[in-house]
């Protein structure tokens, strides 16, 4: 487990992952010829020295670094356009995120709007609209919940109409992800848990769709086995490694399957009422999901078989479609219980 995975062609964007992985990014920034990297992230992650190794990194290889640390939940279209600007003065040419799923989307928008005119929410309200690859662009995720660090899409509030936006496209793929679960491992109890159950939602989600696929199904069954199996063990000892790795895997495995499947309407509940009422994503997913459950019972009723399978969840032997969907989704309610 101290060893640094590189996943090169499996996925989307090539990735490091294992403990210490973020201390490439100095390496990784020269070998895509920067000298000049714009880093964001929030003020807690600051706060919390996690930047740090990512800006000795840097430092090492004799890349300066501008550090954009006013990134908020739910960030706004207007921060994001000011961190843009920002980004073009500074004449940077790699744009590096550390955090969580709100950095990492404002990094994307950021890095698309050097090489595209106009502002992100002329981009967000209108996903038709043209844009070409923007800046190179590396995420390092301190929380296992998005995926964002392997999804082709990017979320932004859009404060002047009061709505998140989400945006796809193969343009706003990092050219790099590293994910390092040290870099987890001072995050609080209930942001471990609520960013857990956002990645459980993306699985849960994206295998109960209209558009999803059966390579959607493997990702998606093996990240509800890997947080099944290890987010109370995370939530019991923070500094477990191994359990942190796993399930910040599991959260990339999501992320990987929403590529193609998509969300449905628990995430759709989510970002209506996150956007109004400022509730932690993660929290309002996981309050939607045993809710979604129920609703597909006649719709996927073999695929809710095959996730209470990957919870290790028994159903009662002949049960029938509803009552199988509703033991799965009590056992998704005890779940959040148990996670507060």
């Amino acid at each position: 487990m101290n060893t640094i995975m590189n996943m090169r062609d499996t996925t989307p964007v090539n990735t490091f992952i294992g403990p210490g992985s973020s201390r490439m990014v100095g390496a990784l920034s020269e070998q895509m010829g920067a000298n000049t990297a714009f880093v964001v992230c929030d003020a807690g992650v600051k706060t919390a020295g996690l930047v740090d190794g990512i800006l000795e990194s840097l430092q090492e290889k004799g890349i300066s670094a501008y550090l954009f640390d006013r990134v908020t939940a739910d960030a706004p279209d207007t921060a994001v356009d000011e961190a843009a600007e920002l980004c073009r003065e500074q004449g940077c040419q790699v744009v590096i995120a550390v955090g969580g799923g709100s950095t990492l989307d404002t990094a994307k928008s950021i890095a698309m709007l050097q090489n595209n005119p106009g502002k992100i929410s002329e981009y967000a309200m209108d996903p038709t609209k043209a844009r070409v690859k923007g800046a190179k662009l590396i995420l390092i995720p301190t929380t296992a919940g998005t995926g964002s660090e392997v999804t082709t899409g990017a979320v932004v509030a859009v404060s002047s109409a009061g709505v998140k936006c989400g945006f796809t496209g193969k343009d706003l793929l990092a050219d790099f992800s590293l994910v390092d679960p040290l870099l987890t491992l001072g995050l609080p109890r209930s942001q471990t848990a609520s960013t857990a159950m956002d990645a459980f939602s993306h699985c849960v989600e994206s295998m109960l769709s209209g558009i999803s696929n059966p390579f959607c199904d493997v990702l998606s069954l093996e990240g509800i086995r890997l947080i099944s199996n290890n987010i109370e063990k995370v939530m019991e000892n923070g500094n477990d490694v191994e359990a942190r790795q796993n399930i910040m895997f599991a959260a990339y495995l999501g992320g990987m399957s929403v590529n193609d499947g998509g969300c449905n309407f628990g995430h759709a509940i989510a970002h209506t009422l996150g956007a109004k009422y400022h509730i932690p994503h993660g929290v309002v997913c996981a309050t939607a999901l045993p809710m979604v459950i129920e609703y597909f019972a006649e719709i996927y009723p073999d695929k809710i078989r095959k996730i209470a399978e990957a919870m290790s969840v028994a159903l009662p032997e002949n049960a029938d479609n509803a009552d199988a969907a509703s033991v799965t989704a009590d056992a998704i309610r005890a779940l959040n219980a148990r996670l507060g």
